[in-house]
């Protein structure tokens, strides 16, 4: 068994459509893959990718990024509402964004959102950030309200366990995983990439490795003991720091 991660797979973009179906000619079917959030803003499409996965993959994990969580129309208001949506689609197609044993290795995915621990937004990054309109979020306490419910959902999936446990967000875990040598307008956009809070948890649960999107930057480092790793596809024009493709990341015999 294998375990393989990408994020950031944003399949509005027809080529990354097309990139997902050729899965089917590789056999995954013994295989885990945990995908770190973006699919899609939209159900329908979600749906799809998780219906066709499931068919190639043994087990499918996930978490959702922000896009998933843009609203698509007015009945759906609030995020919290377009969560409990993808919570039912989930459940529907097969694919856990809950935290599961195997023998020998737990996978536990992380629910969250960026609390501005990173930074403080500008008036600047208000007016261009998407979320902010997207997301329906117009204050830092709805932003707050946002980050207690995820961490409600996470307090619901701490479990005692002997197993290595391998955890995974969409948002950055830790500043110093930043590609600030990278991204040169990178300063502007810090606060809204992750969250203090993330680290602290992977810490408590005491995560080996720990894999996340957000950023389209591939990245594979240790610190302090922990593996992070970010595999994210990102969109068609993004080649030159993604590796447009998926990643094994352990293998268990």
């Amino acid at each position: 068994m294998k375990i393989f991660v990408v994020s950031d797979i944003h399949v509005d973009y027809i080529s990354n459509r097309m990139w997902i179906k050729k899965l089917v000619n590789y056999n995954f079917s013994k295989d885990i893959l945990i995908i770190s959030g973006d699919i899609s803003s939209k159900i329908n499409l979600i749906e799809e990718v998780f219906v066709f996965l499931k068919k190639v993959f043994h087990e499918v994990f996930f978490v959702p990024g922000n896009h998933d969580l843009w609203l698509e129309n007015q009945k759906i208001n609030t995020v919290i509402k377009k969560w409990n949506i993808l919570n039912s689609v989930v459940r529907k197609t097969g694919v856990h964004m809950e935290a599961k044993d195997f023998d020998g290795f737990s996978i536990v995915p992380i629910m969250s959102w960026y609390d501005f621990s990173f930074g403080m937004p500008s008036k600047e990054l208000y007016t261009i950030w998407r979320d902010f309109i997207a997301c329906n979020l117009k204050n830092y306490n709805q932003i707050q309200d946002l980050n207690q419910y995820c961490c409600e959902l996470n307090e619901k999936m701490i479990f005692n366990t002997n197993n290595r446990i391998i955890s995974f967000s969409h948002f950055v875990p830790d500043t110093r995983l930043l590609p600030t040598n990278k991204l040169k307008n990178l300063s502007l956009l810090v606060p809204v990439m992750g969250s203090t809070y993330i680290n602290q948890y992977i810490k408590r649960i005491e995560s080996i490795k720990h894999i996340y999107g957000h950023v389209h930057i591939a990245e594979n480092t240790t610190i302090e003991g922990v593996n992070y790793i970010n595999n994210s596809f990102g969109y068609p024009i993004e080649t030159l720091f993604t590796l447009k493709k998926i990643m094994c990341i352990d293998e268990i015999a």
